[in-house]
């Protein structure tokens, strides 16, 4: 991001000539952070009604705490993000199977995230610019899991940790301070959840020679230490599955699943969607390239941000099989803050297309009635489908919890979702959620796989496991379908 050095009319006449309603809202100090807050509410709004559902690991924690207590609710594989493992045992350890308050806590995050942002946008960006960057950002489905999936409510922690540095970080580099409660802060983020890794470097090695125009060498040298020493505790305590690194991360699933607006798992238009943004992109970096000073309007400088911010986003993930839709869209966690730099930027640079007030207002109303139409239709969909599988996942586990005490119990797939919104995803969860429902360790559930592989009971308790293998085992009598004849 490039930091915004003036103040004043001036900084207001890179928007628009004449200040607007908008204009006077976000200039003024406390309303802006009422507007961000109330969208938060508002988008919450649904899901409270309809009553949030437990889904996938949020079995497992439960699971865990049930049998070793609140402070085992994140288990092993937390040991990774430690203070996600704190909030995990804070969470679903001492509140329990109690889902409509985790998700209390869920929106009280989600809100603080927010206001993060938009705190951070509004040191680099005009204050007009930074509102509609974050309510964008906010709206934009593409990082709904974080709404609706309460195992994922740490990420939001990871989001206001991260940017509530960055802005210290600023902060105390234009007085000439050593940043350390934001060297704190930011790699505290990591500790939450890695994604905001990216993030982090850039702002200790970056972000004070833009707010300043030097390099500061102990803020860059310490802040790459605490970055390198919290990213060998993520790797040395690493708990993916088996296989889960072993391919670089497609280009084609970053392009779809972060700048689709969360339209791809029901079509073309997100392929469509995000081929125009990535011309859009290509566009005004040639412009810049032949005329440099295109660097100094806002349009380029935000859909430039915009691209750096995605990439530093995905970098941390680029070992990691994810396909950004679905719940494992927390993985844009990060990048979709990129991705309204860039629809802000894209949306200025069309206005300043047209010569007139009044067209330049029509492009302006046309453009924000089009994002609202897709996010609002995006997200019934999202929503529905995340309902519509909690339910399913409540039903499947109770008519597990029904039938004779006779293990392992061997059902057969799918429990995954077509679009990547699950319940219960395999038999990690099946386990999780019949052994926390009847109180029984011994209670495990083997989920049979189209490719004569079912996943098992939780990794989390090597003593409920059955077989040579803790997660998966090879069905007997069975032919691989690509060995089909």
């Amino acid at each position: 991001m490039t930091a915004a050095t003036t103040t004043g009319p001036s900084r207001q006449s890179e928007v628009g000539a004449e200040p607007g309603p908008l204009v006077r809202l976000a200039e003024r100090r406390a309303a802006p952070r009422l507007v961000v807050s109330l969208l938060v509410l508002v988008l919450a709004l649904p899901n409270l009604i309809r009553g949030p559902e437990l889904l996938a690991d949020d079995f497992v924690w439960l699971r865990n705490a049930r049998f070793g207590g609140w402070l085992a609710a994140g288990g092993p594989r937390t040991y990774s993000r430690p203070a996600s493992m704190l909030g995990a045992d804070l969470t679903f350890g001492l509140i329990g199977p109690h889902p409509l308050a985790i998700y209390v806590v869920q929106i009280g995050l989600w809100l603080l995230a927010a206001l993060a942002v938009l705190a951070l946008l509004q040191r680099l960006l005009t204050r007009q610019l930074a509102l509609v960057v974050t309510l964008v950002w906010l709206l934009v489905p593409n990082h709904t899991s974080l709404e609706y999936w309460l195992s994922s409510l740490l990420a939001w922690a990871s989001v206001a940790a991260a940017a509530y540095g960055l802005s210290r970080i600023i902060d105390d580099s234009r007085r000439d301070h050593f940043p350390l409660p934001g060297i704190l802060l930011v790699t505290l983020g990591m500790l939450f959840y890695e994604i905001t890794a990216g993030v982090a470097l850039a702002g200790v090695l970056v972000l004070p020679w833009l707010v300043t125009g030097r390099f500061h060498k102990r803020t860059a040298a310490y802040g790459v230490a605490a970055i390198a020493a919290a990213t060998a505790w993520s790797l040395a305590w690493n708990s993916s599955y088996p296989g889960a690194t072993a391919t670089w991360l497609p280009f084609e699933t970053v392009l779809t699943g972060t700048l689709s607006l969360g339209f791809s798992p029901w079509g073309q238009g997100g392929r469509l969607i995000a081929l125009l943004l990535t011309a859009g992109v290509l566009v005004v970096l040639v412009q810049a390239w032949q005329r440099p000073r295109r660097l100094r309007t806002w349009p380029t400088r935000l859909v430039l941000s915009g691209a750096a911010v995605i990439a530093l986003g995905v970098i941390p993930q680029v070992r990691l099989q994810t396909n950004f839709y679905g719940v494992y869209d927390r993985s844009s966690t990060i990048a979709s803050v990129g991705v309204a730099l860039l629809l802000v930027g894209l949306g200025l640079f069309a206005v300043r297309q047209v010569r007139t007030a009044t067209a330049r207002t029509a492009v302006a109303v046309g453009l924000v009635a089009v994002l609202l139409v897709v996010a609002v239709g995006i997200r019934a969909q999202i929503g529905a489908r995340y309902h519509q599988q909690g339910r399913a996942a409540a039903a499947a586990v109770a008519s597990l919890a029904r039938r004779p005490a006779r293990f392992p119990i061997l059902v057969r797939s799918p429990y995954v979702d077509e679009v990547w919104i699950y319940g219960i995803q395999d038999g990690w969860n099946a386990s999780a959620a019949l052994q926390a429902r009847t109180g029984n360790r011994k209670a495990v559930v083997w989920v049979r796989g189209s490719d004569c592989v079912a996943t098992g009971p939780p990794l989390d308790d090597p003593l409920a496991t059955f077989g040579s293998r803790p997660s998966l085992f090879r069905l007997p009598h069975c032919v691989p379908p690509k060995h089909s004849p």
